[in-house]
């Protein structure tokens, strides 16, 4: 009797647990789509099927994997979801209740909500031609210089440019990776080198475009409001919880890059393939 009294009590202690664990990660989950990050998984997921189509309409060959089983495969491994679930799973040791609540509260506000809005329907791809249009003509109609000045400051203080090059230059080399892979060929470079090069080219190339994203996004608010958002923004909590995200995001990446490539590789062996 006493020893299944134990197991009871082991038994609740360890399901008490389990759901502690899980209520974290909800609020940890729920964290990372306030700030946006689930929206970067989207490009980054969309960035690799565009990729896989480049290819596809340059007539290049996928080998003995269709190119429909690859981008199945990609969808599969990076959908945005997963990689957002992963990522929370990845900062549960950072969990602080007291921190998180702040957090929050903070990401909820209207003022980061209404920047991360914006800016995500101004970067989305069914509004490209009216971002361009507007780039055309921003030299004729350019923000006041105070405008310019806190929206630049938005950018770099809710990582806008930084997460922007990450996303490209992982795209970057899941694709010369899993040409690799296709080929039969070892690795041609070393991951960590070639990332961070792709990184900072990225990084420097697509200054213009974030901030061409940023300024049609957030022209049309007040300086009050913009400085407001930048001052939550520019919290300590806020910078805190991105920098978690922004750094465990490529660790995310590789993890599913190498799942993808294990599965494009087993599929090469398979006699259906």
């Amino acid at each position: 009797m006493k020893r299944m009294m134990m197991l009871v009590v082991l038994g609740g202690l360890w399901m008490g647990s389990a759901l502690a664990d899980e209520v974290v990660q909800g609020k940890i989950e729920q964290a990372l789509q306030l700030v946006g990050m689930e929206s970067h998984f989207v490009e980054l997921q969309g960035t690799l099927v565009r990729g896989l189509n480049q290819r596809r309409y340059e007539g290049v060959s996928s080998g003995a994997v269709s190119y429909a089983e690859l981008e199945s495969l990609i969808k599969k491994n990076f959908a945005p979801q997963l990689l957002n679930s992963q990522l929370a799973e990845r900062l549960v040791d950072h969990y602080d209740a007291n921190r998180f609540d702040m957090l929050l509260s903070s990401l909820q506000s209207d003022q980061i909500q209404g920047v991360r809005l914006r800016v995500e329907q101004a970067a989305a791809e069914d509004n490209l031609e009216q971002l361009r249009a507007y780039a055309s003509g921003y030299k004729e109609a350019p923000l006041s210089q105070q405008k310019s000045y806190i929206i630049d400051g938005l950018d770099r203080a809710s990582a806008g440019n930084e997460l922007y090059a990450g996303v490209q230059a992982l795209a970057t080399l899941t694709m010369l990776r899993l040409q690799e892979v296709q080929d039969g060929i070892a690795p041609q470079f070393e991951e960590a080198l070639l990332l961070q090069q792709l990184y900072s080219e990225y990084l420097e190339s697509g200054r213009y475009t974030t901030e061409m994203i940023y300024r049609s996004a957030l022209g049309e608010l007040t300086p009050e409001q913009l400085q407001l958002s930048l001052r939550i923004y520019r919290s300590t909590v806020v910078q805190w919880f991105l920098g978690l995200a922004v750094e465990n995001l490529t660790l995310v990446a590789a993890d599913q890059r190498e799942q993808l490539l294990t599965e494009v590789s087993e599929a090469l062996k398979s006699p259906s393939s």
